[in-house]
């Protein structure tokens, strides 16, 4: 049986995984806006309506989406490291071999 510690230890751990995973889903999400706000205050400067803001739409989606590559892979080693150490995780049980026979 767990002690009071041991169930206090696994919640932190949780926490600070979903804290860190919002921290970089904030991140991906505030790439695009960003970098779409710099291409539109650069046209604006340099008068070269809409090149720099259509420049900028583009870094920042390639930044989305690098972050949310970087986000599955640490993801994923978090998770393998959790089950590793026997913490439980949270996600989608593994199907069964017999599952997917019947489909």
């Amino acid at each position: 049986m767990e002690s009071r510690r041991d169930q206090e230890e696994g919640s932190g751990l949780s926490s600070q995984r979903g804290a860190r995973a919002y921290q970089w889903a904030m991140e991906a999400a505030f790439s695009i806006p960003i970098a779409t706000g710099l291409g539109w205050w650069a046209d604006s400067y340099f008068e070269t309506e809409p090149i720099l803001l259509l420049v900028g739409m583009l870094i920042g989606f390639g930044a989305f989406v690098m972050r949310l590559v970087r986000m599955r892979h640490l993801v994923e080693e978090a998770a393998a490291e959790a089950e590793e150490a026997g913490v439980p995780t949270l996600g989608f049980p593994e199907e069964d071999e017999e599952d997917e026979d019947e489909r």
